[in-house]
């Protein structure tokens, strides 16, 4: 089953210029439940002008989806996302945004094929079973198809910034596609 990583827009002109503040501790990448109360909803500051709506996906360390994207990605049967209520503005402008979800990829997967994968070491795990594994930078990743183990949207260990789906995910969000288009861009990843 092909797999890709997913990010915002690479070509999108606005975006989120300032997060919430959230507590000391809570993670969007970790993989982990977010039991912490944080202040909702989340507040995002956003550059986009009245005539430029927000896309369906942004933010990097906090993701935010529309809640279309987030009902594409429940009927695509993603069952791993823990979503807080958001409101995305532009100060400046007077311009506020609702019906947008901050979202929480719940898990993190060891599926890199390291030895066929190649990346730099931001920082390196330590020895034991109970050590950290590393954190790397992927310049040519693959994935080991049974280590997925069926995750329809995933983090993985050792670069959990990064976002992933499977292919039934992707092409559920091409059939559902809107006129003005999700604002996600998708690159295939080698699977062995």
């Amino acid at each position: 089953m092909p797999y890709f990583r997913f990010q915002p827009d690479i070509y999108g002109e606005y975006g989120i210029t300032d997060y919430p503040d959230v507590p000391t501790g809570v993670s969007f990448v970790a993989g982990r439940v977010i039991s912490e109360a944080l202040p909702l909803p989340l507040e995002f500051s956003v550059s986009n002008p009245a005539n430029v709506p927000p896309r369906h996906l942004l933010g990097g360390m906090i993701p935010v989806a529309s809640a279309q994207l987030v009902e594409s990605l429940h009927a695509a049967g993603v069952d791993n996302l823990q979503t807080f209520p958001a409101v995305l503005r532009n100060e400046e402008a007077g311009l506020t945004w609702t019906n947008f979800l901050a979202f929480n990829i719940i898990g993190l997967v060891d599926a890199a094929d390291m030895s066929a994968s190649e990346f730099d070491t931001i920082l390196p795990g330590g020895d034991g079973d109970d050590e950290l594994p590393a954190l790397v930078g992927f310049r040519q990743l693959v994935l080991v198809e049974s280590k997925v183990d069926g995750h329809l949207l995933f983090r993985l260990v050792h670069s959990p910034g990064e976002m992933f789906m499977a292919d039934r995910v992707r092409s559920t969000l091409i059939d559902r596609k809107p006129p003005e288009g999700w604002g996600i861009t998708t690159i295939e990843v080698p699977v062995r």
